[in-house]
């Protein structure tokens, strides 16, 4: 793994404790990326914030039941497309109560991860700040997923689309009875609901350039990674063909002495041939 990638998991293993456990545990994190001589990741560490009560219970449902936070975006765009230019009054309220419900189920395992009883203040935090999450752009809905909250939200129109909190739980009757009719819930979203989705889009955008943005900063160091390749290649290959040019000359050179020095031993054998018969004809 990265030494970012170990970063972000260890940051992250942050926010899935309790909320009293947070502060000692960010404290020796940090300490820990000093000694580790991370000076920048380990001022980040020391900035980040303990979860509010209501963000920290959603963090560890998150990360028990992360298939009930799918389940809840996966409503919350059924409910976008159901409000859309022309809605259909009876998917529209089909749309809410699926809604509603996921709200409320994913409510109810937060709200088991509180310290002590709950209060409905901290159920309707708990509502409000799923139902914000779930609504909001690509990377809050990346944080709720990974169970990274560090602050309880306020959606619009919360109190219109959450109706009921988890501590009174209507019979199917009920629900039936308190629903808003078609024309509350048409008057109520729309407006918000075009706004998250203007937030997401403008979020997917900034992503898409930050995205681009790196991919050219990494196509550009990879490119510049292998012109030094190739320059120090080049470089080698220049002094290895210097150094077999010296060694092709000493060996072209060794060779001229060691002809130049067969030439002088056979002339010298020839003199010394030439002498022995002249002495040989002398003394006949």
């Amino acid at each position: 793994m990265s030494e970012s990638g170990d970063l972000e998991a260890r940051i992250e293993a942050l926010y899935g404790l309790p909320p009293a456990g947070f502060v000692a545990a960010r404290t020796a994190l940090a300490k820990a990326l000093r000694a580790e001589k991370q000076a920048d990741a380990a001022q980040r560490v020391s900035g980040l914030r303990r979860p509010a009560a209501a963000a920290a219970a959603i963090n560890r449902a998150a990360r028990e039941k992360q298939s009930e936070v799918i389940a809840l975006i996966a409503a919350d765009e059924r409910l976008r497309r159901a409000q859309g230019a022309s809605p259909d009054p009876a998917e529209l309220r089909a749309a809410m109560q699926a809604h509603r419900e996921r709200l409320r189920g994913l409510a109810e395992i937060a709200a088991g991860h509180l310290p002590g009883a709950s209060t409905a203040g901290q159920l309707r935090a708990i509502q409000a700040t799923l139902q914000a999450a779930a609504a909001g752009d690509a990377a809050l809905r990346d944080r709720l997923l990974r169970g990274m909250l560090d602050e309880e939200l306020e959606a619009p129109g919360f109190d219109a689309l959450a109706g009921l909190s988890p501590a009174a739980r209507p019979r199917p009757a009920e629900v039936a009875r308190t629903e808003p009719p078609a024309e509350a819930i048409e008057s109520a979203q729309p407006a918000a609901a075009t706004r998250a989705t203007a937030r997401a889009e403008a979020a997917l955008a900034r992503a898409a350039r930050a995205a681009e943005r790196e991919r050219a900063r990494t196509a550009a160091s990879e490119r510049a990674a292998a012109e030094r390749r190739a320059a120090a290649s080049e470089k080698r290959a220049a002094r290895l063909a210097d150094r077999a040019a010296g060694l092709a000359a000493q060996v072209e050179a060794a060779r001229a002495s060691a002809e130049a020095a067969r030439r002088d031993a056979d002339a010298a054998r020839r003199e010394a041939e030439a002498d022995r018969a002249a002495l040989t004809n002398k003394q006949s």
